[in-house]
């Protein structure tokens, strides 16, 4: 099942295709794949467009006779005779053709694995690092899943439009989209509400503005259009946009920069309606260049750099999709698997609980009695876990520049001293340790990464 993130309001007037051109990465150095019905080459800049494949009659002729991919084409790449200004105008867009018109006007599909060997190709054959395919089936397939999961694992982006029969059946899910890895595209109108088409359900990733948009025919005229189809290429946009001016970023990382920075309009966090939320291009572009991951953790925040130490080196997680929750407190088991992790132990067993195998290694380590997990842990209990950790080194110095040292528990003092000694832990900025006071989250993020500083990374004990 998919998580997603959510959005507010006018910001959804950025994803109109005029908004973004003048400051933001335009795909430079980025193939896009569009899996549609073609694009027309009077429409599209031949700067712009690559040489494609027809699927269905085995040719390069990608014309486009429908209309449909030369309007997702369109908002990609724009079209100044039209006056439609492209998200990435600089990316090169690849038509993978399997659905078009015969010489009887007779629409011609091709089938599911059809699509599935278009996205082996736009990976293996055309260098793409985005695939966007603003169509869906109802029926899920091997050859489908195996495809993506291909391209996921060659780092390739997979955007797709989650359908637009949400009136008649809500839950249905559209392929590939209903993927988890596949980047499913709901719309929204200009007021940010969910458009009354878009589908509703576990497929919903993001949102993007599909209603009114203009983009461009195959005659090269302006043509207005809705739906999930038109909202999807502003993401794909988004995705080359960040896979542009960054281009070491795979494909689960580019899913969590949109994600992440996307805006709530529903409840907070993922729901099935809007997913993660609107899309916010620049947000997650600022994000990508700040490294940021989640919602709680501002880069100008004391503790964006520590937490961000901590969830590299694997000692903790977020406690939510993009939440870290900095001031929750830390239980006696979060610490136990902390340090469980930082001496590199790794799960060999399903257990019941998630702290299972961390509690009975500091049993045998001596690090804690393995007793109350739920507990909240102090500052003075959480440096006397780490000192017995290291070995429990014995000092001589003194805590008597701390006006609170006299709180300091007995168990705690050699901890403590040591801590302090050794620059892991420091006062709370009013001369006093509060060794009584609650630990959390970031101030553990913070001693962990102080201790790791001063100590070669998972050499401590073996």
């Amino acid at each position: 099942m998919k998580k997603r993130i959510l959005s507010s309001l006018l910001i959804l007037l950025l994803f109109t295709p005029g908004a973004f051109a003048a400051e933001l990465p335009t795909g430079e150095n980025i193939r896009v794949a569009i899996i549609d019905t073609g694009i027309s080459a009077k429409a599209i800049n031949s700067a712009q467009l690559e040489q494609g494949y027809n699927y269905l009659e085995e040719n390069t002729d990608t014309e486009d006779r429908i209309g449909h991919g030369t309007a997702v084409a369109g908002l990609l790449a724009g079209a100044p005779s039209a006056r439609v200004t492209g998200i990435t105008s600089q990316a090169k867009l690849v038509p993978l053709l399997y659905q078009t018109k015969d010489e009887n006007d007779k629409v011609q599909k091709g089938n599911q694995e059809m699509i599935a060997r278009a996205i082996r190709d736009a990976v293996d054959l055309y260098g793409c690092r985005v695939i966007n395919i603003s169509v869906g089936t109802a029926m899920e397939s091997t050859f489908l899943r195996e495809a993506v999961d291909y391209a996921e694992e060659k780092n390739v982006v997979i955007v797709s439009s989650v359908g637009n029969n949400n009136v008649d059946n809500p839950v249905l899910l559209y392929y590939p989209a209903a993927y988890p890895t596949v980047i499913g595209v709901g719309s929204v109108n200009q007021w940010g509400r969910v458009s009354a088409f878009s589908q509703r359900n576990e497929s919903v990733m993001l949102v993007a503005t599909g209603e009114n948009i203009w983009t461009i025919s195959p005659e090269g005229k302006q043509l207005l259009v809705n739906g999930t189809s038109v909202a999807a290429p502003f993401v794909s946009g988004a995705a080359a946009a960040l896979l542009s001016a960054h281009p070491d970023l795979t494909a689960a990382q580019v899913r969590n920069l949109l994600c992440g920075s996307a805006t709530d309009i529903l409840t907070s966090g993922y729901d099935p309606d809007s997913g993660w939320g609107i899309l916010q291009m620049d947000t997650a572009l600022e994000w990508a260049a700040q490294g940021r991951r989640f919602r709680d953790v501002a880069t100008d925040s004391w503790c964006f750099t520590v937490i961000n130490h901590a969830v590299d080196k694997g000692l903790l997680l977020g406690t939510d999709t993009f939440v870290f929750s900095p001031d929750s407190p830390v239980t006696r088991a979060l610490l136990w698997t902390i340090l469980w992790r930082l001496d590199g132990q790794t799960s060999t067993e399903k257990e019941e609980n998630w702290y299972a195998e961390a509690q009975k290694w500091v049993r045998e380590n001596n690090i804690s009695d393995g007793t109350n997990p739920a507990d909240e842990i102090t500052r003075e209990q959480l440096c006397t876990m780490l000192w017995r950790y290291t070995g429990s080194p014995l000092l001589t110095a003194g805590l008597y520049s701390f006006a609170d040292a006299g709180h300091i528990s007995g168990y705690a003092n050699m901890a403590m001293r040591w801590a302090v000694e050794n620059e892991i832990l420091s006062g709370t900025g009013d001369g006093a340790l509060n060794p009584r006071g609650q630990a959390t989250r970031s101030q553990a993020a913070a001693i962990l990464q102080r201790y790791c500083e001063q100590q070669p990374w998972r050499e401590f004990r073996t």
